[in-house]
């Protein structure tokens, strides 16, 4: 089932944890953000979500903006590379209220994050803030291949070819990526 809580339960009071499933749509998503505020007794937008079949933009523009304001909680969403048109819509309507209100926090991660807003316009008013996770470091890499019984071969290009990433380390099983077929495998299944 795509809907519904691959959300673990909301990890503390003023934060969501929602990711977004390849197959996930815009309405399923409204209905765990609506779980979220339920914590705040937020009644409101529970029944805005669940009695409101074709979701009028301006109108959920509204709700969210009264939920929003009343918790000032940080939203976080998960793979956000999976984001079709309508939830691209919804984190532009979030961004909104957010670049007026100021109250509470949107995270978005994923591979990609949808162009939602203006990057220029969001840099200089210090709306935005993006940040890129690196990998492990040199040594850090080393530990990885010794805890995965991995030989080290040649770690300097082992290293360079994976940047550290944790899950291509693991899948190059101590080879560089040019001569692993399980991250090109992984990468087209992705």
């Amino acid at each position: 089932d795509c809907h519904h809580r691959d959300l673990h339960s909301f990890p503390t009071r003023r934060s969501s944890d929602l990711k977004i499933h390849p197959c996930i749509r815009l309405d399923n998503l409204l209905k765990d953000l609506a779980d979220f505020y339920l914590h705040f007794d937020l009644k409101e937008f529970d029944y805005f979500v669940k009695n409101n079949v074709r979701k009028d933009l301006a109108e959920l523009q509204v709700h969210l903006e009264k939920a929003m304001k009343e918790t000032e909680a940080i939203l976080v969403f998960d793979d956000c590379h999976n984001a079709d048109d309508d939830i691209t819509m919804f984190f532009k309507i979030l961004f909104e209220i957010l670049s007026v209100s100021r109250k509470g926090k949107l995270v978005c991660i994923g591979r990609s994050v949808p162009a939602f807003y203006d990057r220029g316009k969001a840099t200089v008013s210090g709306l935005v803030k993006d940040i890129l996770l690196g990998g492990l470091d040199k040594e850090e890499c080393s530990e990885l291949l010794d805890e995965l019984g991995l030989e080290k071969g040649n770690l300097d290009n082992l290293f360079r070819s994976t940047k550290g990433h944790p899950l291509f380390i693991e899948l190059s099983k101590g080879k560089p990526i040019n001569e692993s077929k399980n991250i090109k495998k992984y990468i087209l299944d992705e």
